[in-house]
């Protein structure tokens, strides 16, 4: 079930000494249930999720909601009133927040597919993104994945020893 996987991700990150998170969750039942259980898990093994969001699902853009999540908007304000204070143009660029370890994806495939490209546009990388099998609608999906961790059979994989005997199996 997702919740177990949410829970693996969550012992996956204590263990690889990762201890703050943000997460992004489907905006229905199945994100919110996913994203609580990796937060629980998380911080009943020492983490923190310092921020949380919820994106609604089948939409495309998903840049406002994610600027927030890493407080990019916040950045362009204080640019805005610095601006405003000196009374003239600021040569600068909007920043990111830096005080997370990871990001945890409660996201289906669809969804995936369209926040984790604007997740590496906004900058996210090099932190890693954990999430739940339910991101990967199988078969080849091209390079928009690639990156996140989640859990899955070994015979699910593509390339490998698991993936050469599945396809003698077949």
């Amino acid at each position: 079930p997702p919740e177990e996987e949410a829970e693996l991700a969550a012992v996956r990150a204590l263990v690889n000494e990762f201890d703050r998170a943000v997460v992004v969750a489907q905006q229905s039942d199945f994100g919110r249930r996913v994203a609580d259980h990796f937060g629980e898990t998380f911080r009943l093994g020492g983490g923190q999720v310092i921020a949380r969001t919820e994106y609604a699902a089948g939409e495309f853009d998903h840049t406002e909601t994610l600027e927030a999540l890493l407080e990019i908007d916040r950045s362009r304000e204080r640019i805005a009133r610095l601006e405003q204070v000196l009374g003239s143009d600021v040569a600068s660029e909007p920043r990111r927040r830096t005080d997370f370890d990871l990001v945890f994806l409660a996201a289906r495939g669809g969804d995936g597919r369209q926040i984790m490209p604007q997740l590496r546009f906004l900058g996210v990388e090099p932190r890693p993104v954990y999430a739940t099998s339910d991101i990967w609608p199988g078969g080849n999906v091209g390079g928009d994945l690639d990156g996140i961790q989640l859990p899955v059979a070994p015979w699910m994989l593509q390339e490998g020893e698991p993936a050469r005997q599945r396809l003698r199996a077949e």
